[in-house]
């Protein structure tokens, strides 16, 4: 179970990284979309919150 679980913490860590990596070399990009990587950082934040309440109430019942 803790394997499941750093797996899933290092699964999202990558993501997130790999995300605001994809967006630093094009200015334009960055200059059109300053959004983005704050709207996705909240997506993640909820993924993993969510994930986390359903593993523990699968847990508990």
């Amino acid at each position: 179970m803790v394997i499941l679980f750093i797996c899933t913490v290092l699964l999202v860590a990558v993501g997130a990284y790999g995300t605001m990596l994809s967006t630093r070399g094009d200015n334009e990009y960055r200059q059109a979309a300053k959004g983005n990587i704050a709207r996705l950082s909240w997506i993640y934040a909820v993924v993993v919150t969510l994930s986390l309440a359903a593993v523990g109430l699968y847990i508990a019942f």
